[in-house]
């Protein structure tokens, strides 16, 4: 399920996209040849898709071309990635941030506060994380140092009642560089919450987004 939203999300950033419409035709190909895990758009309208059974992510540019990375280290439970600055995974169940060059080279390993569910590029060296059962809805960190910078957003903790499993929060992470936003959507409740980069208020919200399309692609 929570891979279908991903790429429901993926979709709204693609498909407004200033591709020519053969450049999306080509991709929308690669994306179902591939089965992504995950998929989105770049800071430079490059189209990119994670593939975790593979262990790799697909590159294609505005022309067409398709870049595949080297094998990705580890078993990410999330990646986002960038044809400038690299890819970011998230590693260790959610604790760990850890960015590589498209070659599969390490560049830096950044400690998370709380464990996470989603990670995403903003703008400049900044990463986004959604924690998964305590702490702010969001919490952002420089790729550069390592530092946590700030968060936000008031999102219940998930306390356990009893021994078990435990459903923690399920929020996907999306930026938009054209408005300077992050996307949150909880893929449990249904909202949909536009922050602006500095998460002083949110921009916008949408709640409880449940019936969703029948046909998304998996």
């Amino acid at each position: 399920m929570q891979c279908k939203l991903r790429l429901a999300l993926a979709a709204v950033v693609f498909l407004t996209s200033p591709w020519r419409a053969d450049a999306q035709k080509s991709a929308v190909e690669e994306l179902a040849s591939i089965r992504a895990t995950k998929a989105g758009v770049d800071a430079s309208n490059n189209f990119w898709a994670w593939d975790r059974q593979r262990r790799v992510v697909t590159r294609i540019s505005r022309d067409g071309n398709r870049v595949e990375s080297e094998i990705l280290p580890d078993d990410p439970w999330s990646a986002d990635a960038d044809k400038e600055r690299g890819i970011v995974l998230l590693t260790d169940a959610g604790r760990e941030i850890d960015i590589v060059d498209w070659s599969g080279s390490p560049k830096r390993s950044i400690r998370l506060r709380h464990k996470a569910t989603d990670v995403a590029w903003l703008r400049g060296n900044r990463i986004a994380t959604s924690p998964r059962t305590s702490g702010p809805c969001i919490e952002i960190w420089d790729a550069s140092t390592g530092e946590y910078l700030s968060g936000f957003g008031a999102c219940p903790d998930v306390k356990p009642v009893h021994a078990g499993a435990l459903a923690g929060r399920a929020t996907l992470l999306r930026y938009d560089p054209a408005h300077r936003e992050i996307i949150m959507f909880d893929a449990f409740r249904g909202d949909l919450t536009a922050f602006s980069e500095s998460g002083a208020l949110p921009v916008r919200a949408i709640s409880r987004l449940r019936k969703m399309p029948r046909s998304m692609p998996g």
